[in-house]
């Protein structure tokens, strides 16, 4: 836990304060954000969370919330850590191998990649099906339509892993500016970012 005092600011004004703890190289060791109204002698603290090393952060913009992303997609290692693929492989045709991306997951796959990784990590999940965040009360992962599977519910301000909202991918992969009309993330010219 750390504690901060602040000094000369107004008793009733609002002020938030984000740490940020890096390694040399950038990467966020942990973080923590917390808002709250000054008092008299104020004194608050925030809480530190673990993030995991290969995270990036990526700070909010008012309507898009601070996230951690992952700069690549999830390995087939990573996936297999926790999941077991259904009726489709990966196959030699696309690769096959500890470094490359997972494929032939469905939604359903990935909420349930996302809760069980959030609950082996120490992080709250996200996806609830029928109330429960824990993937060995949703059953067998449906191959198609499922009333109930369809209607899983996700908290964002669970701290657990979970697929980005379209307006997050949109800004992360843009690189945290939400109006940049570059084709790629900075750029026009996709070997300037690659």
């Amino acid at each position: 836990m750390v504690y901060f005092q602040v000094p000369r600011q107004r008793v009733g004004s609002e002020i938030t304060v984000s740490l940020l703890v890096k390694k040399a190289n950038g990467f966020i060791l942990c973080s923590g954000r917390k808002t709250m109204r000054v008092t008299e002698g104020c004194q608050f603290s925030v809480a530190m969370r673990d993030v995991p090393e290969e995270m990036v952060f990526v700070e909010g913009n008012g309507s898009i919330p601070d996230l951690y992303v992952c700069p690549h997609e999830v390995t087939q290692w990573e996936y297999e850590r926790y999941c077991f693929y259904g009726a489709d492989r990966p196959s030699d045709a696309y690769g096959v191998g500890p470094n490359f991306p997972v494929y032939y997951v469905s939604f359903f796959d990935a909420i349930v990649y996302c809760n069980k990784r959030s609950m082996a990590e120490g992080f709250t999940p996200c996806y609830s099906i029928g109330g429960s965040t824990n993937p060995v009360d949703w059953g067998t992962v449906p191959t198609s339509y499922s009333t109930t599977w369809n209607n899983a519910e996700c908290d964002n301000s669970a701290d657990g892993y979970r697929l980005p909202t379209l307006n997050e991918w949109d800004y992360a992969w843009r690189g945290g500016l939400a109006n940049d009309s570059h084709y790629y993330p900075g750029s026009n010219t996709k070997n300037d970012v690659a």
